[in-house]
């Protein structure tokens, strides 16, 4: 058993989207979510280039005039066996340890690319 920092990241710019970024060795393996995130739902997200470990405590104002970010969920994932590869992570079942959001995550890619995070 394996487990991971994760965070969400509430962002206001360019416009108001949700970062969800997990740990992934050196760096955050990092989502943009278009809805915020809550049980029984499936949340569209795109791939973002990876973030610096700096963002799983960051708050308040963004380098570069890019906004804010208030952190809203923060906790475990953990996996039952070796940590898989990020290009695996589509349709693996993460158990969210250590925050309310729910008891369960996974990464979602349908038959045209789109990816969604399902939170259960």
């Amino acid at each position: 058993m394996q487990r991971r920092q994760f965070v969400i990241l509430e962002h206001d710019h360019p416009f108001l989207h949700w970062d969800l970024l997990i740990e992934d060795g050196d760096c955050l393996a990092s989502w943009r979510l278009l809805d915020l995130p809550r049980v029984g739902m499936r949340v569209r997200a795109s791939l973002l280039p990876v973030h610096r470990r700096e963002y799983l405590t960051q708050e308040g104002p963004v380098s570069g005039n890019r906004g804010s970010v208030r952190r809203l969920h923060a906790g475990l994932l953990q996996f039952d066996g070796i940590w898989p590869d990020v290009t695996d992570w589509p349709g693996l079942s993460l158990r969210i340890v250590e925050c309310p959001l729910a008891s369960r995550c996974r990464l979602i890619s349908n038959d045209h690319d789109l990816l969604y995070w399902e939170f259960s």
